[in-house]
């Protein structure tokens, strides 16, 4: 966890189990030779306390949203795939993205998709891409998401090819954005 999530963590812990601060009574005034007023006390101050259930259940609700989002993004990644679009596929990689394989590191989108290019230069021989989700992960705040998956192409001609990516998405202005991608 990086420093700043932390901490956010920790002053939205803070926040929500503070009690509530109420103003204090004017103290009472000391007895004079002026003629007595009627002492009127000022009104307690309106302090909400956020109820940390209300936090945690919205937290849950972004970190669903934020999961779904990715997966959603996965399935269409594996769709373009599967129809030959190298360049829709490679769309969601940020632009620093960094890949790497059993054949070495790659960095930035760009160079991603032109090691796809090379490496798959017709459809026929990128066979239909399927991803069984292992594990996937929602950082603190959802703007980060992992995923630890199985892929597999299959191929009408050949036998299937299968390995192991585990893939970080970033939340960007953009949308989600592909960060890291180290498939094996």
């Amino acid at each position: 966890m990086r420093p700043i999530q932390l901490t956010i963590l920790l002053l939205t812990w803070f926040v929500s189990t503070a009690p509530a601060v109420a103003a204090q009574a004017p103290a009472p005034v000391a007895p004079s030779a002026a003629p007595k007023a009627a002492v009127v006390p000022a009104p307690r101050a309106q302090v909400r306390t956020a109820d940390p259930r209300d936090a945690q259940a919205a937290q849950a609700a972004q970190a669903t949203d934020a999961r779904a989002e990715v997966l959603a993004l996965f399935e269409q990644s594996a769709r373009d795939w599967s129809r030959g679009d190298i360049d829709a596929f490679c769309a969601v990689y940020a632009d620093d993205a960094l890949f790497m394989s059993p054949s070495g590191i790659t960095h930035g989108r760009k160079a991603v998709l032109e090691r796809y290019k090379k490496r798959y230069p017709g459809k026929a021989g990128m066979g239909t891409l399927f991803f069984e989700i292992l594990e996937a992960r929602v950082a603190p705040g959802g703007g980060a998401v992992t995923i630890a998956a199985k892929w597999t192409l299959t191929y009408p001609d050949k036998p299937a090819a299968s390995g192991l990516t585990l893939i970080v998405w970033h939340r960007s202005p953009a949308g989600w954005r592909l960060v890291q991608d180290s498939s094996m």
